[in-house]
């Protein structure tokens, strides 16, 4: 008896997760980033490195910030790859954010773990791991200065 009200909770929690990533999905949807070849240079990025919550990470995990410009202090955007690592998409994303007044941060879970990237394989880190690499940069953006640090979202 037990046992099947911890699958239930179990199947509970699941729904709640598909249903706030479909929510996720929609809003973004509902304005796409920019077609390649839209903004007539790169944008400007800055590296950063932060530590995780996963104690499993040997050193910090890397990352990049895309900034609006001015002084802020500006909403932010953690932003979390797939297990195949970080695409255009990701940073077309980076790219629409800070173009709309947001900074957003690009985690790279998988070069914080000297982990391959271009294919989904067993040993790539876990949503888990992703989330609590997700936790280290929200608390990374809290101590910077042009973040509105009670105005941080995630997304990945």
């Amino acid at each position: 008896m037990h046992g099947r009200r911890i699958v239930a909770r179990h199947r509970g929690v699941g729904a709640a997760a598909r249903a706030l990533a479909l929510l996720a999905a929609v809003s973004l949807a509902a304005a796409p980033p920019p077609a390649g070849g839209a903004s007539a240079s790169p944008p400007p990025t800055e590296r950063v490195a932060f530590a995780s919550l996963d104690w499993s990470v040997p050193g910090t995990v890397p990352g990049r910030m895309y900034r609006p410009d001015g002084p802020g202090p500006f909403p932010a955007v953690v932003l979390l790859h797939g297990c195949d690592g970080i695409g255009a998409f990701n940073l077309a994303w980076a790219s629409w954010f800070r173009d709309a007044g947001y900074v957003a941060l690009v985690v790279d879970s998988l070069a914080a773990r000297h982990t391959a990237t271009g294919i989904c394989i067993p040993d790539h880190p876990s949503p888990r791991q992703q989330a609590l690499d997700g936790y280290g940069a929200l608390q990374y953006l809290r101590t910077r200065g042009e973040v509105a640090a009670p105005r941080i979202a995630v997304i990945g």
